[in-house]
C-alpha cells in the first residue's frame, strides 16, 4: 500500500533507519496536561553508504529520468525520487523525498478501472505540488555523503577514470562505496605523462542530528 511504500521510501532519506508511521505524536488536555504520547519505534534496515548511493541515483531519476515532471511542475529542491506504473496503466505512483520530508501518491480508481495515465504524467505532478506547499514549513538543505562512499570522475565510454585527453563530454562523476572504485586509468584515451585524474575523494561529513519533521514543525513537538 502506499503508507507502507512511502515509509521504505523514507528510510532512505534517513540514512538506512526505518521508523514506523505515527497518527499522532501526542496528546494534550486544554490544561496543557500530556494525555498520551506515541513512541518512535525505529530500526536500522541498510547500510548507510549503500543508502546514499541508491539515494544518488534516485535523485538521477527526477533530473534525469521519468520524474522530471516533478521539475518541470516547479519544485527545485534537492529531492529523489521514482515513478511507477502498474500493468495496463491501472494506476499510477509517485514517490519521492528531500532530506528531510518523504511524500507519496498514488492515483488509480477505487474498482481497478483503467487509468490509462503513467506515474510521470498523473502522480510526479501532484507530489510536486505538495513539496512547493510544504516549503515554508522545512529548511531546504542537500544529502550529506557519508565518510564510506568517495566520488569519482569517469569516461563514459570506458567506465575507468579519467586522463587529461579524455573528451569532456566523456566525463561523469559518479558515487561509489569506499574500496570499490575503479582503480584504471581510460585505455581509450591515454596519455602520455602521469593522467591528472580527479581522484576518488570524499566529502567532509558534518555531525547529522536529527531535524524536526514537517508535521512537528506545523503542530509542535
Amino acid at each position: 500500500d502506499l503508507l507502507s511504500l512511502t515509509s521504505a521510501y523514507a528510510a532512505l532519506a534517513n540514512g538506512g533507519f526505518y521508523v514506523e508511521p505515527r497518527l499522532f505524536t501526542a496528546v494534550w488536555d486544554n490544561q496543557d496536561e500530556e494525555l498520551l504520547t506515541s513512541k518512535i519505534v525505529e530500526k536500522r534496515i541498510s547500510d548507510e553508504s549503500a543508502t546514499y548511493i541508491l539515494t544518488n541515483i534516485l535523485q538521477g531519476v527526477i533530473e534525469r529520468g521519468t520524474g522530471q515532471a516533478a521539475r518541470r511542475s516547479g519544485f527545485s529542491r534537492p529531492a529523489a525520487g521514482k515513478t511507477g506504473t502498474s500493468d495496463k496503466a491501472r494506476d499510477a505512483w509517485f514517490v519521492g523525498f528531500t532530506p528531510t520530508l518523504a511524500a507519496g501518491v498514488w492515483v488509480g480508481y477505487d474498482n481497478n478501472a483503467k487509468l490509462g495515465l503513467t506515474g510521470s504524467t498523473a502522480a510526479a505532478p501532484i507530489w510536486s505540488e505538495f513539496m512547493k506547499c510544504a516549503e515554508p514549513y522545512y529548511q531546504a538543505s542537500d544529502f550529506i555523503p557519508p565518510s564510506g562512499v568517495v566520488f569519482t570522475e569517469l569516461d563514459s565510454q570506458s567506465g575507468a577514470l579519467v586522463t587529461r585527453s579524455c573528451p569532456p563530454q566523456n566525463i561523469v562523476r559518479e558515487v561509489f562505496i569506499r574500496g570499490t572504485e575503479p582503480k584504471n586509468y581510460c585505455p581509450l584515451h591515454p596519455h602520455e605523462e602521469l593522467p591528472e585524474a580527479i581522484l576518488p575523494h570524499s566529502t567532509p561529513t558534518p555531525a547529522r542530528k536529527r531535524s524536526r519533521g514537517l508535521w512537528e514543525i506545523i503542530f509542535g513537538e
